[in-house]
């Protein structure tokens, strides 16, 4: 395959997004527990309950699955800052309503639409929301943001689309407005606003607007380490794994936590480029994930919590302590957020295209 970088689309941006896509299935394939305000799960409690040690297999895979957490999520608002500032060049989201009328339709739609109709009948089936207490768990936990909804993330990426458009409007120093992405990531460590998600929003902003500022450079930039891909991933990933590992047992410190995920950043992308020029960018398997990696976002998540559910209700707590079983359980819970979800997106597909 040639080393070089097309121009006519962002070609490094393919594997990126399969990558992140990958990388947040295999991170929810781990937890045992999830609480929050609106519910919630609690395997592990279980097991202590009934003298049951977790595995080796599922310790290390946790530890695994926190190094995936450094940087995951960052890494899709890095992604979407590029593509932003991508549109923007290319002379799109000039005028604010129709703007505004895109982003709800494709973000806050699909999050009101997938919740309702998937998301709480799921959990509900698997026990999340508990007897007590549901309509206001569902509205104002899962639905406004002061419990957990996987989708939280659409939210989150709509109200930041906003924030941008309107900074660019007003403000056209982007040091000015690099500071003050800085500043609301910081500001998580003294306010955090639950409501419709906007702590999530303080905590990435930052992310995404370093996407907006790499975008100036992502051609110089993906064109000089092609011929130094191989080089540049070993080294940011290196960086990446020391940092995190230093930060995470060593110093514990928020600063150093913003470094560890720029790290981890940069080695998904060059390592996106050693892809792009080692592996035929129309292998099929890469094609499914990316041509539905938003329908395995939308749909995966809610899917653990079924699977989960029904292993305890058909094997015990017990089966949760055995070391071959756990293993199998995560390949079970990764394997299925990742094909079921396909089978959706293809379905819905087939119904939009028969009646459209």
């Amino acid at each position: 395959m040639k080393n070089v970088v097309k121009e006519s689309r962002i070609d490094e941006l393919y594997y990126i997004r399969i990558i992140a896509t990958i990388l947040v299935v295999a991170g929810h394939s781990a937890f045992y527990t999830i609480l929050s305000g609106d519910g919630g799960i609690d395997y592990v409690t279980l097991m202590n309950e009934s003298g049951i040690k977790d595995t080796i297999i599922h310790k290390g895979y946790l530890m695994v699955t926190n190094l995936i957490y450094s940087c995951h999520m960052h890494l899709f608002f890095f992604l979407s800052g590029i593509v932003y500032m991508a549109c923007v060049k290319n002379g799109k989201y000039k005028e604010f309503k129709p703007f505004l009328s895109n982003k709800f339709i494709r973000l806050i739609v699909p999050y009101i639409v997938a919740s309702i109709l998937y998301g709480i009948p799921v959990l509900w089936f698997s026990g999340y929301f508990g007897n007590e207490d549901l309509v206001k768990k569902i509205l104002q936990g899962y639905l406004l943001g002061y419990g957990k909804n996987h989708l939280w993330y659409l939210v989150s990426l709509f109200q930041i689309f906003l924030l941008t458009w309107c900074l660019d409007y007003f403000l056209k120093s982007k040091y000015i407005k690099l500071l003050f992405a800085l500043l609301m990531l910081l500001s998580t460590h003294f306010k955090n606003i639950e409501f419709l998600y906007i702590y999530k929003t303080q905590a990435f902003f930052f992310y995404f607007f370093i996407g907006v500022l790499f975008e100036d450079y992502r051609k110089q930039y993906s064109n000089y380490i092609i011929k130094r891909r191989l080089f540049f991933t070993t080294i940011f990933g290196l960086l990446w794994i020391v940092s995190f590992a230093c930060n995470y047992y060593l110093i514990q410190n928020s600063i150093a936590g913003i470094a560890v995920s720029l790290f981890g950043i940069l080695f998904f992308y060059n390592f996106s480029i050693l892809l792009l020029n080692n592996i035929n960018p129309k292998n099929a398997i890469a094609n499914v994930i990316n041509r539905y990696s938003f329908e395995i976002y939308i749909f995966a998540t809610p899917l653990n919590y079924a699977v989960l559910m029904t292993i305890y209700k058909l094997f015990g707590i017990s089966i949760f302590g055995n070391e071959n079983f756990s293993l199998i359980l995560i390949i079970i819970r990764f394997l299925i957020q990742m094909f079921i979800p396909i089978v959706f997106g293809y379905v819905i597909q087939k119904i939009k295209s028969f009646f459209l």
